[in-house]
């Protein structure tokens, strides 16, 4: 970091273990000491931070960490390995700009292991692209991570797109409080704040519907839910061309017919 911000370079940081707290099993996976120095030292060298990946949890998660002068795009991976977690193994894509060395976007790939077995071929899909997924430009900042966090915790739409893809695989059931808990835990990092979070979003008698994964409906309704993106986006070319057509007609139209009458 040190070097980074003397030679005025950037910084991609890459740590296994993110900072913060586990929603589902309620643990910080750091000592407080520890993640409080971490911290301070991307504090102070927060400017030359483009973005942090993490991984560790098996889930594909964001996180924003913030402080008085930092902002900071976290993003956590699904793994490759479905041990312990029961997930398909899945491998991610990021495209980004040579000259700027700023990240673009990202696709999300994973491997149906039940359907593997079964034809015995290895099929990996793709399963989302981030700027179409959340509906965001193609342009991968801290920013943009902050604005798709903002969308998870007001519009329930992005809360079950963010929910798909962090339980891509695996049966479960998400309830309301831990939806609650997937909530507070995408920006807060200290534990007695993360607690009155839940508290305050309980006491607020929010509603919200309970989630039922399972391998089949998750993976299907990945792809149903990006070919929708696809179609939006092929009607909105397509109404475009059209748009652009009609203009293009009118003006030759009007030109022949100045000319038509100029001749006569």
């Amino acid at each position: 970091m040190f070097d980074a911000y003397n030679l005025n370079d950037r910084v991609l940081l890459l740590i296994h273990a993110p900072f913060g707290i586990n929603e589902n099993w309620l643990y910080k996976f750091y000592e407080i000491q520890y993640e409080q120095k971490i911290l301070s030292i991307i504090d102070k060298y927060s400017s030359k931070i483009i973005m942090c990946f993490n991984a560790h949890r098996h889930h594909d998660i964001l996180r924003i960490y913030s402080s008085v002068n930092t902002t900071m795009g976290m993003i956590g991976h699904a793994s490759l390995s479905p041990f312990l977690y029961l997930s398909n193994p899945s491998i991610r894509k990021y495209s980004y700009n040579r000259k700027s060395i700023l990240l673009n976007d990202f696709e999300q790939y994973s491997l149906n292991i039940m359907e593997a077995e079964q034809t015995n071929k290895d099929i990996w899909r793709l399963s989302y692209k981030f700027s179409s997924w959340y509906h965001q430009s193609k342009e991968l900042t801290s920013k943009t991570i902050e604005n798709v966090v903002s969308l998870i915790r007001k519009d329930s739409f992005y809360l079950k797109r963010f929910l798909l893809s962090k339980y891509q695989a695996g049966n479960i059931k998400i309830t309301q409080h831990q939806i609650f808990q997937t909530l507070c835990a995408l920006t807060l990092f200290n534990f007695d704040e993360f607690i009155l979070c839940v508290r305050v979003l309980e006491n607020k008698n929010l509603s919200y519907n309970n989630y039922s994964f399972n391998n089949s409906l998750v993976l299907n309704v990945h792809i149903n839910e990006q070919l929708i993106e696809y179609r939006i986006i092929y009607k909105r070319v397509v109404i475009c061309f059209l748009f652009i057509f009609v203009i293009t007609f009118g003006i030759i139209y009007q030109i022949f017919y100045k000319c038509n009458n100029e001749k006569e």
